[in-house]
């Protein structure tokens, strides 16, 4: 309260002759005085900054803690080695998109990043896979982990297998996973509040949503695209706010952006899209995931950007690209594909 006043009293007054007293180590002032600490008070008053607002820096401490604050904001990496290289990783305060047409694989995307985080980072990470059943999103993350394709009936995996693999994927931390199991789409505050509990009281760094675009299906085109403009514009604000990186999926309409809202696209920090061959005759081909980076948060370094390769008999999107480029075995397979 006492922090809510100074913030209402101060634009009462010329800025230029108003200044703020931080008293450290004790309540108040008037602790101060029954200490008789007068020498610490004078210390404070004369160390005194002309007071602004809290969104506004100047002083070289404020400098300083913010270039700290840059260096420690990496929060993860990426498990394909193009989008690593243009991208440097995973940041607070981003959000992250990742768009493509109906049926290319943007959760598969997903699953292969979350498990990539878990395994190689202490972040914890909230899942919100609107259009998927919290079961298939544990068998997902256990299948990653054990090289099976555990969301398939036939994985021939128990209940307990898959429990194992999951134990082994969050390194046998409960609290490393938050899957929300449930959800109104109509209710955008809980929305908000479900994404704030998650960072501000599970400790999550990363979260991802799958997909934004389903919350405006069943609406007329401009209902829609001003639904998704708020939900979107209110999720960037809460990321850059909370500190913590948002991935976020949307489905892609035919002319490149994402379905019913370009604002969607415009919130965007980093922009990844996914493209597939669906209906190629060609097996390897339609298991072969291009990505693409139409944006990017640092260096700007966008255009195609890698492949990735869908292993059947592991369940798992397995990156094609090494130390060396691209791995031989993709080589050889495309060799014969051209033939």
């Amino acid at each position: 309260q006492g922090k809510k006043a100074t913030a209402d009293i101060a634009p009462l007054f010329d800025y230029q002759r108003v200044y703020h007293i931080q008293v450290t180590s004790v309540k108040d002032i008037n602790e101060l005085l029954v200490q008789n600490r007068v020498k610490d008070f004078q210390r404070m008053f004369e160390n005194a900054r002309r007071f602004a607002p809290d969104n506004l820096i100047s002083s070289f401490d404020q400098i300083k803690a913010s270039l700290r604050q840059d260096k420690e904001s990496q929060i993860a990496t990426y498990p394909f080695k193009v989008i690593q290289e243009a991208t440097y990783g995973l940041h607070e305060g981003e959000v992250v998109l990742v768009k493509a047409p109906t049926t290319v694989g943007k959760t598969e995307f997903l699953r292969a990043l979350e498990y990539h985080i878990l395994k190689t980072t202490k972040a914890n990470i909230g899942v919100i896979h609107l259009e998927e059943d919290n079961a298939t999103t544990i068998k997902a993350i256990a299948g990653y982990e054990l090289s099976v394709p555990a969301t398939l009936p036939d994985c021939g995996l128990s209940e307990e297998d898959i429990l194992d693999g999951y134990r082994k994927a969050v390194k046998d931390d409960e609290n490393r996973v938050h899957i929300y199991i449930s959800f109104d789409r109509e209710d955008e505050d809980l929305l908000f509040n479900t994404i704030r509990f998650l960072v501000a009281a599970a400790g999550c760094k990363v979260i991802f949503f799958d997909h934004i675009t389903w919350l405006g299906v069943g609406r007329d085109s401009e209902d829609e695209r001003r639904k998704l403009d708020r939900i979107s514009q209110g999720l960037k604000l809460l990321a850059k706010e909370l500190r913590f990186c948002l991935v976020l999926v949307s489905q892609m309409n035919s002319v490149g952006s994402s379905r019913g809202s370009k604002n969607i696209d415009f919130t965007a920090n980093t922009t990844i899209t996914l493209s597939r061959d669906t209906t190629s005759p060609l097996d390897v081909v339609q298991r072969t995931t291009d990505f693409m980076l139409e944006k990017v948060r640092l260096g700007g370094r966008t255009g195609p950007a890698g492949h990735a390769l869908f292993n059947r008999e592991k369940g798992k999107l397995e990156d094609l690209v090494n130390d060396e480029g691209i791995l031989m075995d993709y080589k050889n397979m495309m060799r014969e594909v051209s033939i």
